[in-house]
């Protein structure tokens, strides 16, 4: 299971209840709360997740439910706090434990519907949370990956000296990445599209907190068993350490 989101700022979307067909990232119906067994701080969300859960066919995941006030705080309910939990659609290749949260998906379960979790409080608050199923391995650019080394222009291998610590590539097709991984913050994001067919890559920053001025976005992608890529005839940058020369190949390691 993976989740992550793309700068600092907690997101808290619309308003639901846990049999409405919407499907906010993260949703949380705020209303007077007594203060009971399921008592949290003021001024703090409920969350389930950061951000879209990722998973994979056969995949089972413990969720939880909890408070935050900041992108890196979570805090569970009271002990007594009872929580209920669903997920929907149903029948279509996910399931979920009501009382404890355990989130299982079956080994055929496809890419298409997004699924939606939804946690109720007993004191009435609910949350919600959208789980994508996703593809990893061969041909597949759904991942978390570190920078190990790359090759000049000149055909020779070269040891980063600012490696990237972690570009991540998501299955709803957004893609962020960042020198030094610090809690929940990119250093840049946007789309991505891969042609599989032509083995090409072509990235489209639309923010972040620091963006290379020297990026070249479109190039080709080499897969090199399940744990390892190469991006060939492109750039991702310079880090805020200063310029550096473009190599013409990074070669990345899958973390996850």
């Amino acid at each position: 299971m993976s989740t992550r989101l793309f700068g600092v700022t907690l997101l808290v979307a619309a308003f639901g209840t846990c049999t409405s067909q919407a499907r906010p990232l993260a949703a949380v119906q705020i209303k007077p709360v007594d203060p009971g067994a399921c008592a949290t701080p003021v001024g703090d969300v409920l969350l389930i997740a950061l951000g879209e859960i990722e998973v994979v066919g056969d995949e089972t995941v413990p969720l939880e439910v909890g408070s935050s006030s900041h992108p890196s705080a979570f805090e569970a309910p009271p002990s007594g706090c009872t929580v209920t939990w669903t997920v929907t659609p149903a029948g279509r290749g996910a399931s979920i434990t009501a009382t404890s949260g355990t989130l299982t998906i079956a080994s055929d379960a496809t890419t298409d519907p997004v699924f939606e979790v939804c946690a109720r409080l007993a004191d009435g608050r609910e949350v919600k949370n959208s789980v994508r199923v996703v593809l990893r391995g061969w041909d597949s650019m759904i991942g978390l990956y570190r920078e190990v080394s790359r090759v000049t222009c000149d055909g020779g291998d070269a040891v980063p000296a600012n490696p990237i610590g972690e570009l991540e590539f998501m299955g709803d097709g957004t893609f962020g990445a960042t020198w030094v991984p610090f809690e929940v913050r990119y250093d840049y994001w946007g789309t991505y599209a891969h042609d599989v067919a032509r083995s090409t890559l072509t990235l489209a920053v639309t923010g972040g907190n620091h963006v290379p001025s020297d990026l070249d976005e479109t190039g080709t992608v080499v897969f090199e068993g399940d744990d390892s890529l190469r991006l060939r005839d492109m750039w991702l940058g310079s880090s805020s350490s200063g310029p550096e020369t473009p190599s013409c190949q990074q070669i990345f390691s899958r973390i996850r």
